[in-house]
């Protein structure tokens, strides 16, 4: 008898130890795999957070913004505005066969109007649309030049209201051809007065006055 009270006192200290000593088990589990050798052990963990708390898992990140897609009001009023400010209108002079037929009045010449990238060199700019003649569309409605082809310009001075051009090769084709001199200084002439700071226009071909 006196076996058997020893025997449930033993088993009473274990459960009351036990009872104890399980807490402090439960604390002391850790959650640190093994590795395998070579390999560094990884502890488990689903996430991880900035200092201010954020998670930085990828469900909690912000989609990035394309920039170039992002349209803002009255942007193409602005660009068409834009292109409007860098184009420039001015004149040239051609002669026209409906209005003059016979072609008697050879210093009568006729605007026809351009439109160029701005410059702040405009008289130059005036002239090298002269210089490439006529379009289909002026063609068509009878204007006509009395200037060489090819003709570029060598130099091109304004002051004191006079401006001086100075060509790489001759003006016409026939030089002893007096109407058609008229006609191409006609157009050079009133191609350049059509700007304020011009009154008058000294032409020349290679130096030599034209």
């Amino acid at each position: 008898m006196q076996k058997k009270s020893n025997l449930w006192l033993i088993v009473v200290i274990i459960i009351v130890l036990l009872a104890l000593l399980w807490p402090v088990l439960r604390r002391s589990k850790t959650s640190v795999e093994i590795a395998p050798p070579g390999e560094e052990a990884t502890t488990t963990s689903e996430s991880s957070t900035t200092s201010e708390g954020a998670s930085l898992s990828p469900s909690t990140v912000a989609p990035s913004v394309d920039q170039t897609t992002l349209t803002v009001p009255g942007a193409v009023s602005s660009l068409d505005s834009t292109r409007a400010s860098a184009m420039l209108s001015l004149k040239v002079f051609f002669g026209n066969q409906k209005r003059d037929p016979k072609a008697w009045q050879c210093s009568t010449v006729y605007p026809v109007m351009r439109t160029v990238a701005n410059t702040s060199a405009v008289a130059r700019a005036a002239l090298t649309e002269l210089l490439r003649g006529p379009r289909a569309a002026d063609s068509a409605a009878n204007f006509f030049t009395s200037l060489n082809p090819g003709v570029a310009i060598k130099q091109l001075t304004i002051a004191n209201g006079v401006a001086r051009i100075d060509f790489d090769r001759p003006l016409v084709a026939a030089p002893g051809a007096a109407c058609l001199k008229d006609g191409v200084r006609a157009q050079i002439t009133e191609t350049l007065k059509q700007f304020a700071t011009v009154q008058s226009v000294a032409i020349s071909v290679n130096g030599i006055l034209f």
